[in-house]
């Protein structure tokens, strides 16, 4: 979702990717459940002494990335809003898989059970693909590394906050939401909240 142009992202404004558009646009889970937004600040601190300083992001799970906002991409998550209400999704589940790393972030592997997430994604592709690659890869991250490094050269203390049982993350609304092309870092801003129907039994 942004140019990275050594083996970790530099904060700098990629002008040659962004052609002066301002925002890029993706559809998200937005983790808000206090016992896992707990559990992932607390992870994230473990990474702590590794992260490049100031990531201001929210936790959240991206479905799918539509791309750059120019007038047509806004035109496209309108479709997409009225095609979501229209088919009334229902609620699913997602877990929580394990720790793991890229390159330039740690990040927190997730699936959904009943496959919510993936026919979600599905649905918004039936639109456009945005700048999604085929390979869908759900995951929260947790910050973007100050040098490049592996999972296994973080010295994780006895930690078990990766291993304490936590309940599934319950889905009941799914989020567009923009960030600012010229950071790799800053807030998230909410632009749209899409409802799901049916109830989790």
């Amino acid at each position: 979702m942004f140019p990275i142009t050594t083996e970790v992202p530099a904060d700098i404004d990629f002008v040659d990717w962004h052609g002066g558009i301002q925002l890029y646009g993706f559809w998200c889970i937005k983790i808000e459940d206090d016992a896992w937004v707990d559990r992932l600040n607390r992870v994230r601190s473990i990474f702590h002494p590794y992260l490049q300083t100031g990531y201001q992001r929210f936790h959240h799970v991206t479905i799918a990335t539509v791309g750059l906002m120019d007038a047509e991409r806004w035109q496209v998550v309108e479709r997409q809003v009225k095609l979501l209400r229209r088919l009334n999704c229902e609620k699913f589940n997602v877990c929580w898989e394990g720790l793991s790393s890229y390159v330039h972030s740690p990040i927190v592997s997730v699936i959904s059970p009943d496959n919510g997430l993936s026919k979600l994604r599905d649905s918004l592709h039936l639109i456009s693909t945005g700048d999604d690659s085929s390979v869908f890869d759900a995951h929260i991250t947790l910050g973007y590394y100050a040098t490049a490094l592996s999972l296994e050269k973080v010295p994780m203390g006895g930690e078990d906050v990766d291993l304490a049982t936590l309940e599934h993350l319950k889905v009941d609304n799914i989020q567009f939401c923009t960030y600012q092309t010229n950071t790799i870092k800053g807030p998230i801003s909410v632009k749209y909240i899409i409802d799901l129907a049916t109830a989790l039994s």
